[in-house]
């Protein structure tokens, strides 16, 4: 762990050196507004929490993992900082970031469900003619020639 008196801000070239089983905190500004905290488990790249405290305790939320060079997945160490900056203010303006997303991610899903039962319904709609259409081509085969093409002639007359 670090010492008090060393500087809270990390450098790539700090995350870059961690060791394995290693965690360094990078603070947020703002007062209350948490912390990231880095974590290298094994020989893994570091993998980036937001740190902060709801309710009297202690909470992590995974951010994502570390990206140290351009061709390898992941999040830059100003992607971190950015995303810990909009859970920051999700906890300030909302309270617990971890419940606020699940339920805007509640929400999203009712939204999307809702979207796709009215896409069904509207898929389902057809006209008159599209019903006489299909009733007349179910009936091919099953009744005289002369049936269908009354039904033809209906059809051409509305």
């Amino acid at each position: 762990m670090e010492g008090k008196n060393q500087s809270r801000t990390l450098s790539d070239a700090r995350l870059k050196a961690m060791r394995p089983g290693q965690e360094l905190t990078d603070s947020l500004p703002g007062r209350g507004a948490g912390s990231l905290l880095f974590k290298r488990p094994g020989e893994g790249p570091p993998v980036a929490y937001y740190r902060y405290r709801h309710g009297g305790a202690t909470k992590l939320l995974r951010i994502g993992i570390y990206r140290s060079k351009a061709s390898v997945p992941g999040m830059t160490l100003e992607m971190l900082r950015a995303r810990g900056r909009e859970l920051a203010q999700i906890l300030a303006e909302h309270g617990d970031p971890r419940l606020h997303l699940a339920q805007l991610e509640q929400t999203a899903d009712h939204k999307r469900l809702e979207a796709e039962r009215v896409a069904a319904v509207e898929a389902s709609r057809g006209s008159f003619e599209d019903l006489f259409r299909d009733y007349v081509e179910s009936r091919r085969g099953k009744v005289r020639p002369d049936q269908i093409d009354e039904f033809e002639r209906i059809k051409k007359k509305k």
